[in-house]
């Protein structure tokens, strides 16, 4: 199975929700750190090639989202955000925007998904 293509563009939120990442992503830059959007919405053919990884396609991996239709990145209210020059690596910055994100109304996935903040 081919992996459908990933959208990390701001406009495809709903804009209720693109203005609060907007938000985030100048926080972060604030405090030092450099975010970029991973992904933003989903297709839904997307959500299934990711809900197999793990289960699968690549079944010696964790599951790279915990549910086939319920994501809110199918509903346009979800969004992945890393650093730039330290990926997944430095818990700094996802401490941090997890605080920045939950200053604008966003819930993180943390600890299960440190990346991850949508709208609910």
């Amino acid at each position: 199975m081919k992996e459908p293509p990933r959208e990390s563009d701001l406009s495809l939120l709903v804009p209720y929700v693109r203005e609060r990442v907007e938000r985030i992503l100048a926080a972060m830059e604030r405090r030092g750190f450099h975010p970029f959007v991973v992904e933003s919405w989903r297709s839904h053919e997307r959500q299934v090639y990711l809900y197999a990884i793990g289960r699968t396609i690549r079944v010696t991996e964790k599951p790279v989202t915990w549910t086939l239709n319920g994501s809110l990145h199918l509903k346009r209210k979800a969004v992945d955000i890393a650093d730039r020059k330290t990926g997944y690596k430095d818990m700094r910055f996802f401490r941090a925007l997890k605080v920045e994100g939950e200053k604008q109304g966003l819930t993180s996935l943390a600890p299960r998904e440190w990346c991850h903040l949508q709208y609910e």
